[in-house]
């Protein structure tokens, strides 16, 4: 066998094997990356690297905590679902914690749009391939080939941007402002009454160093549209809802519509006000204006809703 033949043959073998783990068209590559992310994701979340206590605790009840469940977390994390079986400040560790951060990020993100910016920054050259675009397109892109790329650049620069800067803002809320922590969670009859310690702060009242972790974890959570937090207790955000504390609130529902708005409607609007600086005239697409019309419209028909049914 010559040595082309035998070059010839480890192509074919490697491409074959890239075809069976990765796929051979972009729909399929797509779901299994995404499908090997949410498994390793898993593996990490089950192992004792992440926690050390194998039952789950939960108002009385406890059980063990099974592979089952870290695929659940791993899933639910990934996709911004915010569902959770398990309290995660008292049940994971500092690296469970950052796994999960890890999921909640790539997952808002989006993990190829994600990596093709991140290696974009190490490029002399700002140049993308053909292939490359209809990649990001199809995962967070615009209906514009040449402007999916530079979208997804600018809006994930502003996500992260948005992200550090309110992170830092809810780590002083919370290290600074008295917030008071849940002394107790009980169930009587069909009521769930829940009661807080006047005398009781948050663990994070006064330590820095927790409350910049919380604060960043729920900062990125919020942007996401995740929904899970790391306070130590299971109230969430209930603990904020009195008094200035209600601004904490504020900080997570701007993220929250900021990062619902979803990359091509940021980068539209970063656009008209580029052009209007320039003199020039610019038009926000069509998508634009339906979509930010849907979004304001069912966020004031679902507040109106809630509205009536708690107090009227």
């Amino acid at each position: 066998m010559s040595v082309i033949d035998s070059r010839v043959k480890k192509r074919k073998f490697w491409k074959s094997f890239k075809n069976i783990i990765f796929g051979k068209n972009i729909f399929q590559v797509f779901f299994r990356i995404y499908l090997l992310t949410i498994l390793v994701g898993a593996i990490f979340l089950y192992t004792p690297l992440t926690h050390s206590d194998w039952n789950i605790k939960i108002m009385g009840y406890e059980r063990e905590y099974t592979f089952w469940d870290a695929l659940f977390l791993s899933c639910s994390s990934f996709s911004n679902t915010g569902l959770s079986m398990l309290t995660i400040s008292s049940f994971f560790n500092i690296f469970g914690q950052i796994v999960l951060l890890f999921l909640i990020q790539v997952g808002g993100i989006g993990l190829v749009s994600l990596a093709f910016v991140l290696w974009n920054l190490f490029k002399k050259e700002d140049e993308v391939k053909m292939n490359q675009i209809i990649m990001l397109q199809n995962e967070r892109g615009t209906t514009k080939l040449n402007s999916s790329f530079k979208s997804i650049r600018f809006s994930v620069y502003l996500i992260i941007t948005v992200e550090i800067i309110f992170g830092f803002l809810m780590s002083f809320w919370l290290c600074w402002f008295p917030v008071h922590a849940q002394s107790e969670l009980s169930i009587v009859g069909k009521n769930l009454t829940i009661t807080y310690d006047q005398d009781a702060l948050i663990e994070a009242n006064g330590n820095y160093g927790l409350a910049l972790w919380q604060g960043m974890f729920c900062s990125i959570s919020a942007i996401n549209n995740a929904g899970f937090d790391i306070f130590e207790s299971d109230c969430s955000l209930a603990a904020f809802r009195n008094d200035w504390n209600i601004i904490f609130q504020l900080f997570t529902m701007i993220e929250i519509i900021i990062g619902g708005s979803g990359y091509p409607l940021i980068f539209d609007y970063y656009e008209k006000i580029r052009h209007k600086r320039k003199g020039l005239k610019y038009n926000t697409s069509l998508f634009t204006k339906v979509a930010l019309c849907s979004y304001f419209g069912v966020l004031l028909i679902g507040l109106a809703i809630s509205y009536t049914y708690e107090f009227c």
